[in-house]
């Protein structure tokens, strides 16, 4: 590998601007180390100061979850005290980029513990942009706890991958090997670069499913994003969906017709996700959906009441339903789909701005 300080943030880089050249492409994201409490980051390899993720912009969207149980032993070497430790929660955000869509990879935050975007704390389930040089702080619980952690973003594009080669970090396998939901993502494989020949699937799916609305009352959903229509799903996490935990989200979708948030409660319903395999055959993903709320929701078409659980399997929906006065039946006014996260295959295109090679 080359020596470490080329991997910097140079102030004037040179990058072609050529829509056509490949080198503009991002292949890589890199969550750098810069500031770890108590610990003297002189004393740990490259390799073992960052999370980097290769991503490649022919095999379609990526996706992935950052947290304690899917970098392990990344979480326990920068952060030595456990009490700091326990304030990293198993899955705490998601990274996704759409190479459809170009630009700086998205983050969701899903953890209720305090995460610090460039300063500002972000709110539950709250959907960010992290652009090159973004730093991402952890802190403790209390309003008053100092930060104890700070990573910041890099994105590396092609053409620094190949001229300086890929970041030590991709080579250390740091997930235990078949731990459940561990994430591929620090160096599970070497590193590859983008190829247009290629056809494999993309590598990281840590993120295993997700809530997608299909149907929003005088919307249309399928014109937004797929991060905007969705509330994804880490695996073997309790999360609770409605107004308050997710805030703004059902607000978009019923941006036509808003008087239907009224009948949305603040936690309307808690759902965990797991997978349930038999011998070699490919997992199967339930979802397990209590309702929380006053105002019932349709599991596959099937009410669903107040302290009641139903199951979903992927394909099945949960639908919000209300009925008016006027109205002598029930209005579903909200659904979503149970879907597995997968890569969709898609032209790659120009990623704007300046990158450091």
């Amino acid at each position: 590998f080359p020596q470490e300080p080329r991997y910097g943030f140079p102030a004037t880089p040179q990058v072609s601007r050529n829509p056509c050249h490949a080198d503009n492409h991002l292949a890589e994201i890199v969550l750098q180390v810069v500031r770890a409490d108590g610990l003297d980051l002189g004393n740990l390899p490259a390799s073992h100061r960052a999370i980097a993720f290769s991503v490649d912009p022919y095999l379609g969207r990526f996706a992935t979850l950052v947290g304690r149980q899917h970098q392990p032993e990344f979480f326990k070497a920068v952060v030595p005290k456990q009490r700091q430790l326990e304030c990293i929660s198993r899955a705490h955000f998601a990274l996704t980029w759409d190479p459809a869509v170009g630009g700086n990879p998205t983050l969701r935050k899903l953890s209720g513990n305090p995460l610090i975007l460039d300063g500002r704390a972000l709110s539950a389930e709250e959907l960010v942009q992290v652009g090159d040089g973004s730093t991402l702080s952890f802190s403790g619980i209390g309003d008053a706890d100092p930060q104890f952690l700070t990573l910041r973003a890099w994105l590396r594009p092609r053409g620094a991958v190949v001229s300086d080669g890929p970041h030590p970090a991709l080579q250390v396998s740091m997930p235990k090997a078949g731990a459940c939901g561990a994430s591929p993502a620090v160096g599970s494989s070497p590193a590859r670069l983008p190829s247009a020949g290629r056809q494999q699937k993309q590598e990281h799916t840590a993120l295993a499913a997700s809530l997608e609305c299909v149907h929003a009352q005088g919307g249309r959903p399928a014109e937004l994003t797929v991060e905007a229509r969705s509330i994804m799903l880490p695996m073997d996490e309790s999360l609770e969906i409605g107004r308050q935990h997710q805030p703004g989200r059902f607000e978009e979708l019923l941006r036509a017709e808003p008087h239907w948030l009224t009948y949305i409660s603040r936690a309307h319903c808690r759902v965990m996700l797991h997978a349930s395999g038999n011998g070699g055959a490919p997992p199967q993903l339930l979802l397990r959906v209590e309702n929380l709320s006053a105002n019932a929701v349709l599991v596959c078409g099937k009410p669903l009441v107040k302290g009641q659980v139903e199951t979903i399997t992927e394909g099945g929906t949960l639908e919000f339903v209300a009925k008016q006065r006027e109205s002598l039946q029930d209005t579903k006014f909200l659904s979503f789909m149970l879907r597995r996260a997968s890569p969709r295959p898609l032209p790659a295109v120009q990623l704007p701005g300046h990158y450091p090679l």
